[in-house]
């Protein structure tokens, strides 16, 4: 029985030593070591495009909300300007009516209590 048994491992340890010891062998290593590498480095390439794409796309979205407050921001300064400007422009045409009227009647008071309110106001704009 034990003969048997070597006999076959001696046989199988031949024939593996022959198929390894073969150039068909050899050949048949490389190409799966090519083509493990070139798989592995198309994996890896994906992998980085993918991993590229979800920055580029964070990157966008970024911009988009930066731009967006800008915007934002522009749009606010104008209003308040316009606000501001609206105010003063009030309040020179009533100091110009107050020059032009040398009474001091309620109507200059009025006046004056409107320039002080709008003055005050402007100190303050709505947000």
């Amino acid at each position: 029985m034990s003969v048997a048994i070597t006999f076959i491992l001696n046989f199988i340890k031949n024939k593996v030593l022959e198929i390894i010891k073969s150039k068909y062998f050899l050949v048949f290593v490389l190409f799966s070591l090519m083509a493990f590498m070139v798989f592995f480095i198309i994996f890896q390439l994906k992998s980085k495009d993918i991993k590229i794409k979800e920055l580029e796309e964070t990157l966008y979205t970024t911009k988009l909300e930066l731009s967006n407050m800008v915007i934002k921001k522009n749009i606010a300064f104008q209003s308040n300007s316009q606000y501001i400007k609206e105010i003063y422009t009030n309040s020179s045409e009533a100091i110009e009516k107050l020059t032009e009227d040398k009474k001091y009647n309620s109507n200059e008071i009025m006046t004056l209590d409107k320039i002080i309110k709008d003055y005050n106001n402007a100190r303050s704009p709505p947000r």
